[in-house]
């Protein structure tokens, strides 16, 4: 995920949290149906973890412009079994949720991007 502002004197977001999480839900869901880790702890998450900044850029050459990058510099293997459910169609989704201190007029990512590989197989 990334944030680009220009001319911000402080660190946009201020005080923050994010999570993110592959949760197992009922297909058909519109995306602000979607679980989400932080308003949702008690949904059916395979995985769930916060993400923390791992590049901030601050440049002062021209404009005081913050570059602000969340994410793994790897990718992340989760391993889980479900049950075989029979009476709904389940689906995963990869779902993420930024919780601010304080209010922020304006913010919102500039961009996020996200891939999913998943093995689903008939139990044997």
């Amino acid at each position: 995920m990334f944030y680009l502002d220009a001319d911000v004197d402080q660190y946009p977001p201020g005080s923050s949290l994010l999570r993110a999480g592959i949760v197992y839900a009922e297909e058909g869901l519109e995306p602000l149906e979607t679980p989400t880790p932080i308003s949702n702890p008690d949904a059916d998450w395979v995985a769930i973890t916060s993400i923390n900044p791992y590049g901030v850029q601050l440049s002062r050459a021209v404009n005081v412009a913050w570059q602000i990058n969340w994410g793994f510099p790897i990718d992340l293997s989760i391993k889980s079994q479900r049950r075989n459910d029979t009476e709904d169609n389940m689906v995963l989704y990869a779902a993420w949720e930024m919780a601010l201190e304080d209010e922020v007029s304006g913010f919102t990512m500039n961009g996020w991007w996200a891939s999913m590989d998943a093995l689903v197989r008939t139990p044997a």
